[in-house]
């Protein structure tokens, strides 16, 4: 019995948010041999698509590492207070920042910022998927568990992320890009509960992903796996690189390890 863990976004479906079937595929075989399969994810867990929660897996490490479910049961789920949710929305306005809050409950814009094509895509493709997303971030009880961050043209960036390293773990993937957690969070952190919980081996670990939000993940299983599509940083990490995500790159890499 193995423990493989599973990026989202590049790696189970193209930036097209699609599935290939081989990944459907790959993935339940994988299960029927007996492995134990997880999706780890900085996405919150309603905001993975139906139609990559109908491949079925055994957990999912959900908004880096903040929310975990194992086997149908919830052993963690951490948000943010309403009182400390409005104080970021005041700083984030105030660093004129782009955000998507994001919890359990919805995706929040906010509208005091402009849309960019990217945000009205995201806000179109989840709530075509029946997430709620046109929900008010200055409402008494706004609350958020993470959030995705973009720096603007007016941002001082140096201090906004010493506003973020201050109250959070900020991820910096790179162009004025953040995805920001608590602290003390990470999926990291989730795969050291989920490995204790499962009683798996760490010699018989292993994690497919593709960016630079994915490196603690692949640092800390015995197999780290890159896509094809992955960053070059993330190849150069990984003990082996799989195909694309459109070219059958997860079949091709849980074959290769013969898990599959």
């Amino acid at each position: 019995m193995s423990l493989i863990y599973f990026d989202i976004d590049g790696t189970l479906t193209d930036w097209q948010f699609t599935v290939p079937g081989s990944t459907v595929r790959a993935v339940r075989r994988a299960r029927e041999n007996g492995h134990v399969c997880v999706v780890n994810t900085g996405r919150p867990y309603t905001h993975i698509d139906p139609h990559v929660r109908a491949i079925s897996f055994d957990g999912y490490a959900c908004s880096c590492g903040m929310h975990i479910i194992l086997n149908g049961e919830t052993l963690l789920h951490e948000s943010f207070s309403p009182e400390f949710s409005r104080m970021c929305v005041a700083e984030n306005r105030r660093h004129h920042i782009l955000v998507i809050y994001e919890s359990e409950e919805g995706m929040f814009f906010d509208p005091t910022m402009p849309m960019t094509p990217y945000l009205e895509h995201s806000h179109d493709h989840f709530g075509k998927t029946g997430l709620p997303v046109d929900g008010d971030i200055d409402a008494p009880g706004f609350f958020f568990d993470k959030f995705a961050a973009w720096a603007t043209p007016e941002t001082d960036v140096p201090s906004y992320l010493a506003f973020l390293k201050e109250h959070f773990d900020p991820i910096v993937r790179g162009e004025g890009f953040f995805e920001v957690v608590a602290k003390g969070f990470s999926k990291k952190t989730a795969m050291d509960r989920i490995l204790q919980e499962t009683g798996i081996p760490f010699a018989d670990t292993y994690a497919i992903g593709d960016s630079l939000n994915d490196l603690l993940m692949l640092e800390n299983v015995q197999h780290p796996i890159a896509m094809g599509n992955a960053l070059p940083e993330v190849k150069s990490r990984s003990e082996y690189v799989t195909a694309d995500v459109t070219e059958d790159g997860v079949e091709q890499a849980l074959r290769h390890y013969g898990l599959i």
